[in-house]
Formats: C-alpha cells, sequence, structure tokens
C-alpha cells in the first residue's frame, strides 16, 4: 500500500500531463476569478455607498444570486450561453461581439474558460459587494470629514482613508474566496465537464472523474490531498503576506 500511495505521488507530478493541465486552468481561473470580483465588488460597494437613488432596493436584490444553488447557476448559464438559442450568445453574435462558429460555449473552446467564469462573478460578486458596503457603512464618519475638511478629493480619500481603513476587511473578504476557489467544481461539471480537450478542467473535476468515471480511488485522493494542501499553502502564504491576525 505505501508503494502504491509513492507511485501515485511521481506519477502526479512527473508522468501526467492532463493533471498539470488541470492545474495550470484552476490557477489561471483562481486569479482571474478573484481580482474581477474584488474589484467588481469594491465599485459596486462604492456606489451604493453613495446612496443612490433605489440603492435599499439595489442591496436587496444584489443578494439573490448567492441565493442560487451554484449547480443551478450552472445550468442557467449553460443555456442562457447556448451556441443557438443562448440570449447571451444571441445578442452577442448580433452587436458583433462573437461568432457563430466560435461561441461562448462550444466550438474549439477558445471561450470555455471565461463562460464559466462569468457565472462565477455572477453569483460571487455580491459576496465582495457586501462585507465591503458593511465595512464602509461602519467607517467612522470624522475621519472621513476631518479628510474632507483638510481639502481632500474624492480619489484621495478613497485612496488614503477608505481603502487603508477596509484593508482588514478585505483581506478576510479575499481569503474566504481564495480557499473556495480552489474548489471550483460545480459550474465546470455542469457547462462543460472539463471540455473542450481540458481548456477547462479544474484539479477538482480532474479528481472527480479519477474517482468516480475511471474507479482510480487511490489516484483520486490522492489529487484531492492536492487540492487541501493547494488551499492550505495558499491560506498561509496569504496570512503571512498581510499579517492576518484573528
Amino acid at each position: 500500500w505505501v508503494d502504491l500511495g509513492v507511485r501515485n505521488w511521481v506519477e502526479l507530478f512527473t508522468d501526467d500531463p492532463r493533471f498539470l493541465n488541470a492545474l495550470g486552468v484552476t490557477l489561471t481561473y483562481v486569479a482571474v476569478a478573484l481580482a474581477i470580483q474584488l474589484l467588481l465588488g469594491m465599485l459596486i460597494a462604492l456606489l451604493l455607498d453613495a446612496k443612490p437613488w433605489g440603492s435599499g432596493l439595489m442591496q436587496t436584490l444584489i443578494i439573490l444570486p448567492m441565493v442560487v444553488a451554484p449547480a443551478v447557476a450552472g445550468l442557467m448559464g449553460r443555456l442562457m450561453m447556448h451556441s443557438e438559442f443562448g440570449v447571451i450568445s444571441v445578442y452577442s453574435y448580433q452587436i458583433g461581439l462573437l461568432e457563430k462558429s466560435e461561441p461562448l460555449l462550444g466550438g474549439t473552446g477558445r471561450f470555455a474558460l471565461i463562460a464559466v467564469l462569468l457565472v462565477d462573478i455572477w453569483q460571487w460578486t455580491p459576496f465582495f459587494v457586501l462585507i465591503i458596503l458593511a465595512g464602509l457603512k461602519g467607517m467612522p464618519h470624522e475621519v472621513l470629514e476631518a479628510a474632507e475638511v483638510d481639502g481632500a478629493n474624492w480619489f484621495q480619500r478613497l485612496t488614503r482613508v477608505k481603502i487603508p481603513l477596509l484593508f482588514g476587511v478585505i483581506t478576510v473578504a479575499i481569503l474566504f474566496r481564495l480557499v473556495d476557489l480552489f474548489k471550483i467544481f460545480d459550474y465546470i461539471a455542469i457547462m462543460t465537464a472539463g471540455g473542450p480537450a481540458g481548456r477547462t478542467e479544474s484539479v477538482s473535476y480532474y479528481s472527480f472523474v479519477n474517482t468516480f468515471s475511471q474507479v482510480k480511488w487511490g489516484y483520486g485522493a490522492t489529487i484531492s490531498v492536492v487540492i487541501m494542501v493547494m488551499g492550505w499553502v495558499a491560506a498561509w502564504i496569504y496570512q503571512k503576506v498581510f499579517r492576518l491576525k484573528w
């Protein structure tokens, strides 16, 4: 058993290009999804904090994507991006953003990972919005008023006052999403099944394929351990870099 376990680890990193591809897809997915969700979450939170007309209703509605099960969100995205009748595809063809020969889902799979990312971004950007907005609402007004009295413009108040005060809130939110993104599975399983040609195959999905489709339980378990270690190492490095204290 020990020898078999060692062989699984050796094969994983030296003789399995499919795993290395899945690892690359996962790291790319995590980096892109995290950056876009953080940026959009910050922008939307700042907009809602300015209290435009209907901000109360918008704050309520923005929670709805998080209520949807990831599998259901993936199915919705698959239908809306269908190459023939999907509403996103139809409008993309009309404005010239996409061609029928290369839709978001289908064709050579050039945009398949983008399609999956769009669903993830739609569903989990509200997570950042709610946390950052809560931080903005809990910010001491005296500090902001003092900065305004001292002549700081909007951008200076944002970069030199608000963001430093939100640093703790933002870093914790990023940590939660960082760990969760390493386990990405639902959207890929529903929308692309890891294809085409492994363009969207994550480490979690590859573990699922080995465990339940190819019935290679030991090898699938080895990949699952890699996912756990990746999340743990990423979280540990992140805490050390940003000096998070609980």
